[in-house]
């Protein structure tokens, strides 16, 4: 990803545009509760992936405004591509609805190619993937060290894009007999526990 643009999106409104520009690795964004660092993380799976986190896509608009776009600037096979979704909020008779307009722009030798929304998926895989690899936060209830082997099979299978069962089955039954290991001693800890108080 080199940038990330956006304007009245979930907590940032008064129509400014606000802008990241990833050109050294970011680790982490830190900052105090409540002014927006988890909208970010939002925004950008809005924009690569369509995700609203099981919102209404009206809600996403930030609460004061009816519009709100977002603008990713990323690469993908040594391709430059820009994918842009603008939202619009409709009240009518009581009822909200958003539209959305979505664009997929991929630079290719200097010449802009416009390119269906649907092929975005393709360059970037899916955002359950995108939560596992790259977003920790102190929410994350999908870390891929805390799954189970079939469920662990199923994600690398799904991140590699490969019909190699047996390769990852190996991982699996690894990560598996750690988490027994772990199970257990925990169980046992806990009996001793018991032991002592009763």
């Amino acid at each position: 990803i080199q940038s990330l643009e956006w304007k009245n999106l979930f907590s940032y409104g008064d129509n400014k545009v606000n802008t990241l520009h990833f050109t050294n690795d970011i680790l982490s964004i830190i900052a105090p509760n409540a002014v927006g660092k988890s909208s970010i993380i939002k925004i950008l799976k809005l924009a690569m992936f369509n995700d609203v986190s099981r919102r209404s896509t009206a809600s996403v608009i930030n609460n004061k405004q009816n519009t709100g776009y977002v603008k990713c600037t990323f690469i993908a096979n040594n391709e430059k591509y820009i994918v842009t979704r603008t939202l619009k909020r409709k009240i009518k008779n009581d009822t909200v609805t958003c539209s959305t307009a979505h664009s997929l722009i991929k630079f290719h030798e200097n010449t802009e190619i416009n390119l269906d929304i649907r092929d975005l998926e393709e360059l970037t895989g899916h955002s359950d993937t995108f939560d596992q690899n790259y977003i920790l936060t102190t929410n994350t209830n999908s870390n891929w060290c805390r799954m189970k082997p079939t469920a662990l099979l199923e994600y690398f299978l799904h991140v590699t894009r490969t019909d190699t069962f047996e390769k990852y089955s190996e991982a699996g039954n690894e990560v598996n007999k750690v988490n027994v290991r772990n199970y257990n001693l925990l169980e046992g800890k806990l009996d001793n526990i018991i032991d002592q108080i009763n």
